[in-house]
């Protein structure tokens, strides 16, 4: 079993999604981050919002692509991220 954040491992558990089936994906540092959906940047190499970005259980996520998808944390242009769990080089930890 992956050591998932609580929250994957929640709506994995929902869903009835395997392990195998969890793609992982781990941003090196000093490279943006994008929408998961549409790839427009949303948070440069030194770790600041360029547009408003949104973290939800589906991805890191822009305000086109978001619809009625619930957001846990939302960042404003500008914000930086660089202490953000999700940021800090692949490494998760339970937010709550």
């Amino acid at each position: 079993m992956k050591n998932h954040p609580k929250q994957l491992r929640k709506n994995q558990n929902y869903f009835n999604v395997p392990d195998q089936e969890v793609i992982e994906m781990k941003i090196g540092e000093g490279e943006p981050r994008v929408c998961d959906y549409c790839n427009a940047v949303l948070i440069d190499e030194q770790g600041i919002a360029v547009r408003m970005a949104y973290l939800t259980d589906f991805g890191l996520m822009c305000g086109d692509c978001i619809g009625t998808i619930e957001s846990r944390r939302s960042y404003s242009e500008g914000k930086s991220v660089l202490n953000e769990y999700w940021y800090q080089d692949g490494k998760y930890k339970d937010v709550d």
